[in-house]
């Protein structure tokens, strides 16, 4: 009785620990492949630096997005140069074009090993009617795909060295007109989507916007011109690949990320070395301390102090602008009409981020303020009842009022209005645009509380500084918030 008792103890023992063993090697795998858009990651190799002899290179893709089960990946420099067609028989679709053919044989034979081949997915094109392995994006991939694609700029891509030397036609410093670059500093070249318009496939141009060209490849008029005043003509087109990565264990090891991602170029605002001034002496225009808030992306190192410019100073009070945008969120949670006064993004500054930002004795330093909320000066749009708040963002009227420092113009360029972004906020899909603060910080499109053309839609800072009156959809997930308080001094 008692040996079978045993047995049964060791057996249960046994499948407690395969359970645990199970258990613990599903976590290290979903740690494996926890990715998010805009990682850069290495899968397989094809030669780039156009020198044979020492082999191929890893492939960077960029993550698109992570479903769980697959990544979605797109080859962060243009591979080599291709015509979509010869032109022989071609239907003018991509379902019956040569680089579709290229791209799903001798491409993928030369790129991956068997077994990178192996957890490549047979991706289905609704679009095109396809299904393929090795693909291109399509304009609607590239136009909507905001979290990746935030502006024009993001979407311009630089070939490798073996596919400039292959023909990608490359606009550069010596080339008369304007010079494009990629946020890297690498000169841009046009690139092919699978995408057609009236019989011609869409191209991304060298400064990011789309063009449409003959199918087999005749030439297209760029920004550029020769000492002469000729016209300069753009004749060689990139290849960026696009492909779905099964995850799984037969993929665990054949992903590799590069510990860098997309917006590891762009500087923000851990690096910028304020004078902080002491509440107590502060006046216009001088940068404190208040409060604290997840700024670097690091949350081990814990939250950093909030810099804020004063836009004015009483004998009792401060009203303080936050130097960046410290988070994203939407001005209201559904497509609505709504005002200041119900909007979630109102809510979301009174309770969640006034509890995260600021101790006890801060929030016993704020001031609840009567806010005016004043109807859209161009389009009349209402904008509701007063509120009183301790945490809120500016009003149009406020953001072009002159003793606060700010252009009068809604419309005239504003470096004061110009929202830069910590490294927090762009992790969460900051609408981040091609513009800098004065001092290298990259800036984001941010909320104004007034309304815009209408009661679904909110102004909002553009990255030189101007405001767009008539607005954007209050549901929009990608702008900055960049918090006002009024903070007492006696």
């Amino acid at each position: 009785m008692k040996t079978g008792f045993r047995k049964a103890v060791m057996v249960l023992l046994m499948l407690m620990i395969c359970l645990i063993t199970s258990v613990g090697s599903l976590q290290a795998n979903a740690a494996s492949y926890d990715f998010k858009a805009g990682d850069i990651v290495t899968f397989g190799s094809y030669e780039q630096d156009d020198n044979k002899e020492n082999g191929k290179e890893p492939i960077e893709w960029i993550v698109l997005s992570n479903d769980d089960s697959q990544l979605f990946l797109l080859s962060k420099y243009a591979l080599t140069e291709k015509v979509i067609d010869d032109g022989k028989d071609f239907d003018g679709t991509w379902a019956g074009s040569d680089l579709r053919k290229w791209l799903n044989s001798d491409f993928i034979d030369e790129a991956f090993a068997e077994a990178e081949e192996y957890v490549i997915a047979q991706t289905e094109l609704s679009d095109t009617g396809t299904t393929d392995k090795v693909f291109l994006l399509s304009y609607d991939e590239t136009s909507k795909m905001e979290n990746i694609f935030y502006t024009d700029m993001d979407r311009r891509c630089s070939p490798t060295t073996y596919a400039e030397e292959q023909g990608v036609w490359v606009g550069s410093a010596y080339t008369p007109g304007p010079s494009y670059k990629t946020r890297e500093g690498r000169y841009a070249c046009y690139w092919w989507l699978r995408s057609v318009n009236k019989e011609e496939f869409y191209l991304v141009t060298e400064d990011g916007g789309y063009v449409t060209s003959e199918c087999w490849g005749d030439e297209i008029y760029t920004d550029h011109v020769d000492d002469d005043g000729e016209a300069f003509y753009a004749d060689g087109f990139g290849v960026r690949p696009a492909i779905k990565v099964i995850l799984g264990k037969k993929s665990e090891h054949l992903i590799v990320p590069t510990g860098k991602n997309e917006a590891a170029s762009i500087k923000t605002g851990d690096s910028v070395e304020d004078k902080i001034t002491d509440i107590s002496k502060a006046k216009k225009g001088d940068i404190i301390t208040f409060g604290s808030y997840e700024q670097d992306n690091n949350t081990e190192n814990g939250k950093e102090p909030i810099k804020w410019i004063v836009l004015s100073r009483t004998d009792t009070e401060l009203f303080v602008l936050s130097k960046y945008g410290l988070d994203i969120h939407t001005y209201n949670d559904e497509e609505v009409d709504v005002t200041w006064k119900d909007c979630s993004l109102r809510k979301w500054l009174n309770s969640e981020f006034y509890d995260a930002a600021f101790s006890s004795s801060e929030k016993g330093q704020i001031k609840k303020t009567k806010l005016k909320n004043s109807k859209n000066p161009k389009y009349k749009t209402k904008g509701g009842k007063s509120t009183k708040d301790k945490v809120f963002v500016l009003s149009l009227e406020e953001a072009t009022n002159k003793s606060y420092g700010f252009k009068s113009s809604p419309t005239k360029k504003d470096p004061l209005r110009r929202c830069g972004v910590t490294k927090y906020a762009m992790e969460k899909n900051a609408r981040i645009v091609e513009e800098e603060t004065k001092e290298g910080v990259i800036v984001a499109l941010s909320w104004l509380r007034t309304p815009g053309g209408s009661a679904k839609e909110a102004t909002y800072t553009l990255g030189n500084g101007e405001i767009r009156r008539d607005g954007w959809s209050v549901i929009r997930p990608v702008y900055a918030v960049r918090p006002a308080i009024v903070i007492k001094l006696k």
